[in-house]
């Protein structure tokens, strides 16, 4: 791919999570070439809602690898995952991001072991602070308790569709803006 002009790196459920973890080594890995990255189903929760010190994300931590996937200038990280958010913002301020999600995600809350009322309630508290700041992140988000909306092109949020928000994120269209129900 020594010849791509762009790249979007793009994760469905657990591969949301992978893409957001790994985003930066994959841009470093197409060096001058600009990787965007959709993550679909693989919201990352603030630490009031999974707390770094709960034992399935200890667990999570292990298994993952996290301490060689997380970036080593994320230092935020360490006390919640969520900040890999803004750290992505700050260092790859040119990059388009976008999350991808239902209100509740019924699948990423049982993952998590929380409500799905828990599971909206972090959304809510992720998306103002690690989202709306940042003119290349926004969101789409689907009402019900579904999980992966990449299957669903014509899905329809507050009037856009799921395929004209992700068209609009790919041209760099500047209509492209957050989409929740």
């Amino acid at each position: 791919y020594r010849t791509a002009g762009r790249v979007v790196l793009a994760g469905a459920s657990a591969g949301g999570f992978g893409a957001t973890l790994n985003w930066e080594r994959v841009q470093r890995a197409f060096g001058s070439v600009r990787v965007d990255m959709i993550n679909d189903s693989g919201a990352l929760m603030p630490a009031s809602i999974v707390p770094p010190s709960n034992p399935n994300e200890i667990l999570r931590a292990t298994a993952w690898n996290l301490a060689a996937t997380i970036p080593a200038g994320c230092t935020a990280c360490a006390s919640g995952l969520a900040s890999i958010y803004t750290y992505y913002a700050t260092t790859l301020p040119n990059n388009r991001a976008t999350l991808l999600s239902y209100r509740p995600d019924s699948t990423i809350a049982g993952f998590y072991q929380i409500t799905q009322a828990a599971f909206s309630n972090g959304l809510d508290q992720v998306l103002p602070i690690h989202y709306d700041p940042f003119p290349n992140r926004r969101y789409f988000i689907a009402t019900g308790p579904g999980h992966v909306l990449f299957g669903s092109p014509g899905l329809a949020s507050g009037g856009v569709t799921l395929q004209t928000f992700l068209t609009r994120m790919v041209d760099d269209d500047p209509a492209w803006s957050n989409v929740t129900p």
